[in-house]
């Protein structure tokens, strides 16, 4: 009887496909009442719909980069909706991302099977990455940019020449397009092409080659707003440095991560230096591919971006598992990568079998974690595309108002998408970006009753925002106002200025 002979590569794309079938339909699953939508998603989506009716970019605006935007705006020209087009690009991101993870680890561990295979365990089980995907936002796409860009990095640092370095640029501008913390991608490869690129010369070319390409782009972008608009972003330049609850915010998702208990920091600093202890270690070969060094700035270098700019542009940004998200990414390659480094060391290769039994564990409490995602969303649904929502009462009023009176709320882009009718922001009491007060808010808030007056319209006050801090609460809004309560039950209030 003729044997089969199956190569490592084969098992590889077997076991790789079946991981993505499996955390696939995990995300079908998941979205059974649609793509998750955020307050984000609705600004994305409504900026797409602009985009193909306007034929233009006015509505989006500088605060966001407009790649995503048109990538919606593109597959919705294939599916005419653009909500189904924002749950098509999050199922095309999370393939991509699955298959993409394991290549790189597949040659950052020179082809070594069974920590690439972990990997994409740890990629299929994780309950962010299934989480992330099945939000309408930027991240998954991102994700794959940067992914993209890296795997190119590392193969210019191992065979240096320009067409590796000019796709690295290409994908790494791609991400930067499509948010703008992409800025650490392109720092990332300046400092990577500077460490590892032996002749200063080379050093200096290489680096305004990649730096020009990866922000040529951007620039481009950024000035066509300039002189459409003469003016670039709406925020203010102030010191406001991060907080330590946001810090510790930040600390407990990254132990949520590796299922340490919030009460346990310490085991954590462990384990940061256990990596540290083994990185240093098993650094000793000139022609180690440098796919762990490159993620490893890269966390450095993201981590530190998202401070500095909490500290100085937006204090609203917080340390949660979306904006974290790249570092969960970067964490699975190192992990990894590492594990496969320490079987080059005589003295310690045998802790490789510790370091992968624990990986499984933690890929088999991740699947429990994820199930239990799973099963949550699938009965309750996700944001604005929740059952909650759908079911809402205030909202169903709000569909019988007409669309000729004005409105003014407190979750306007609630609103738009549940409803598709336009609303008004309620005047903030201070700045999310910047927490300054409003200096206008008595004005705003009298310029508010005289309109409402005048056009004999409506707040709705939806209680299920809980997150828009720095807007007047409903109370506030009743000593403020002589309002006349025609609607008021837990999903909120609808009011009227009395005449």
């Amino acid at each position: 009887m003729q044997s089969i002979n199956i190569n490592k590569t084969s098992i590889l794309l077997i076991f790789t496909i079946i991981t993505t079938i499996f955390v696939s339909l995990q995300l079908h699953q998941s979205t059974i009442w649609g793509v998750g939508l955020s307050s984000d998603s609705v600004t994305y989506i409504e900026g797409a719909k602009s985009i193909l009716k306007n034929q233009n970019f006015k509505q989006i605006g500088d605060h966001y980069p407009p790649l995503y935007f048109i990538l919606i705006a593109i597959t919705t020209l294939l599916t005419d909706n653009a909500i189904n087009a924002s749950k098509i690009l999050q199922f095309l991101a999370l393939i991509l991302n699955s298959f993409f993870i394991s290549i790189i680890v597949w040659k950052g561990t020179q082809k070594s099977l069974l920590p690439t295979i972990i990997c994409s365990l740890l990629f299929a089980t994780s309950m962010p990455v299934l989480y992330i995907h099945t939000m309408a936002w930027t991240e998954g796409i991102f994700c794959f940019f940067m992914l993209s860009g890296f795997y190119a990095l590392a193969n210019y640092i191992k065979k240096n020449n320009f067409q590796t370095l000019f796709i690295a640029s290409i994908f790494i501008s791609l991400a930067f397009l499509t948010r703008y913390v992409g800025i650490t991608l392109v720092i990332t490869g300046i400092l990577v092409i500077f460490l590892y690129t032996k002749n200063n010369i080379e050093k200096t070319k290489k680096c305004l080659y990649f730096s020009l390409i990866s922000l040529l782009p951007m620039l481009l972008w950024l000035g066509s707003i300039f002189f459409l608009k003469e003016t670039i972003g709406n925020r203010n330049l102030i010191y406001h440095p991060i907080t330590i609850e946001k810090l510790q915010a930040g600390l407990q998702v990254l132990l949520d991560w590796f299922f340490i208990p919030h009460k346990y920091p310490f085991v954590f600093i462990v384990l940061l230096f256990s990596i540290a202890t083994i990185f240093l270690t098993t650094f000793n070969k000139k022609n180690q591919d440098k796919t762990f060094e490159i993620f490893l700035i890269f966390i450095f270098v993201y981590i530190s971006f998202i401070i500095f700019s909490i500290s100085l542009f937006d204090a609203h940004t917080p340390l949660d598992l979306r904006v974290l998200f790249p570092i969960h990414l970067s964490f699975t390659i190192c992990l990894t990568t590492l594990a496969y480094r320490v079987c080059s060391v005589d003295k310690i290769k045998n802790l490789v079998y510790i370091l992968y039994f624990l990986l499984f564990i933690l890929s088999y409490a991740q699947l429990r974690e994820q199930i239990n995602f799973s099963s949550w969303a699938n009965t309750n649904g996700i944001g604005f595309a929740s059952k909650k929502w759908a079911q809402s009462k205030i909202l169903q009023k709000v569909k019988k108002i007409d669309k000729n009176i004005i409105i003014y709320s407190n979750g306007p882009d609630a609103i738009k998408i549940l409803t598709d009718r336009q609303s008004e922001m309620i005047p903030r009491v201070v700045s999310p970006t910047d927490k300054t007060p409003n200096k206008n808010f008595q004005n705003d808030i009298r310029k508010m009753s005289s309109t409402l007056s005048k056009n004999k319209g409506f707040i709705v006050y939806l209680n299920d925002i809980t997150w828009r801090w720095y807007l007047p609460t409903m109370p506030q809004l009743e000593e403020i106002l002589n309002l006349n309560i025609l609607y008021k039950d837990n999903d909120g209030i609808i009011a009227k200025i009395k005449q």
